[in-house]
């Protein structure tokens, strides 16, 4: 049993508010730009100085750097009432550099806080089942430019460390990029493995147009997208692939055992598949000590579920599904599957089986 006393939880509550409103400070700096100026400075400056520097009013800078003090972001000198944002805290506030992405994500609390309106209307038994993609455009857009960091930093490593990744794709392979969303990595596959043939899929047609737009202002030629549901491939397509790759999408889906049964069919028996995912268990118990599993139960209330179960029959497997569910699942269309993990990622390498299911 646990030995937490009433006022020590009181006290915990009064921090997360604490960390709630630090949040908030955070994203208002980056937006206004502050942080991009207290970059520059390599000593303390009062707020008039910086205020001056970043063409801001005094008097709103004086309070923000009051809350970014308060939370332990900006050092002040109590001697001259000036402030400093240390030089190894600069990088997690510049948005071209990957360190800053957890502020980045933190840029996309205003959109999700809107969303969770919606969301909430969900909840009463007779209430919708579910939430329209389309309410989620604005969000996905944003979420598409903090994916496309991502990838940029780690995607590749992840499939060189796969054996026999690397080498199929640079021998020339079709490729398919299952929900590739703005294609951001469909994009940056095709560009690092020009001898391959990549198709983009999704059924926003939105996200789509984003990624015709970006291959064409980086001039690859080797990519096209297509308006497809991953859970209803065209029937041509039967053992066309040599590479099949998704990415935090398996959780999304409404019928999720169609998702993978179609991935399975697609794929050729000699061919390879990659599916991405969250490294998170099954059981809320076992997640209790990772860190960053609220964020992910939370991303998940407010749009991996609704989005899910807003079609009929919707699983709503959510993103945190758990790598026990996912094995049953993956395995359960027919595959035999290895597994690497690296950090908050679980990568399953998806081989078919000599007698599998088609």
């Amino acid at each position: 049993m646990s030995k937490e006393t009433g006022e020590m939880f009181a006290a915990r509550l009064n921090t997360m508010f604490s960390s709630s409103m630090t949040n908030i400070a955070i994203i208002t700096a980056v937006e206004v730009g502050l942080f991009e100026i207290l970059s520059t400075f390599d000593e303390h400056k009062t707020y008039e100085e910086i205020a001056d520097a970043s063409k801001l009013k005094p008097r709103y800078v004086k309070e923000l750097l009051g809350a970014l003090t308060m939370g332990g972001i900006v050092d002040i000198d109590p001697t001259t009432e000036s402030y400093l944002l240390p030089e190894h805290r600069r990088d997690y506030f510049n948005t071209k550099d990957f360190k800053s992405i957890c502020v980045q994500s933190m840029q996309l609390l205003p959109k999700l806080y809107m969303v969770r309106e919606e969301v909430k209307t969900c909840f009463p038994k007779d209430g919708p089942t579910g939430v329209a993609q389309d309410f989620y455009l604005d969000f996905a857009r944003q979420k598409s430019e903090i994916n496309c960091m991502k990838f940029n930093f780690k995607l590749l490593s992840y499939i060189e460390n796969i054996e026999g990744a690397s080498k199929l794709l640079e021998n020339g392979a079709e490729v398919i990029d299952l929900a590739c969303g703005a294609g951001d990595s469909t994009l940056l596959l095709a560009e690092h493995f020009p001898k391959s043939h990549f198709i983009g899929v999704d059924f926003v047609s939105e996200q789509l147009e984003t990624g015709r737009r970006r291959a064409k202002e980086r001039n690859i030629c080797n990519v096209t997208f297509q308006v497809q549901n991953i859970e209803e491939l065209p029937k041509e397509w039967d053992e066309k692939f040599d590479f099949v790759f998704c990415h935090n999408v398996v959780h999304d889906l409404a019928h999720p055992k169609k998702g993978l049964s179609e991935f399975h069919r697609v794929q050729k028996t000699s061919g390879m598949g990659v599916i991405m995912d969250l490294n998170l268990h099954t059981k809320h118990s076992e997640n209790v000590h990772i860190n960053y599993a609220v964020q992910k139960y939370m991303f998940s209330m407010l749009y991996c579920v609704p989005g899910s179960m807003y079609f009929e029959g919707g699983e709503g497997l959510g993103a945190a599904w758990g790598m026990e569910k996912a094995m049953e699942l993956i395995q359960g269309a027919g595959f035999s599957v290895k597994t690497q993990t690296d950090s908050d990622k679980i990568i399953y390498i998806c081989t078919k089986d000599s007698g599998s299911k088609e």
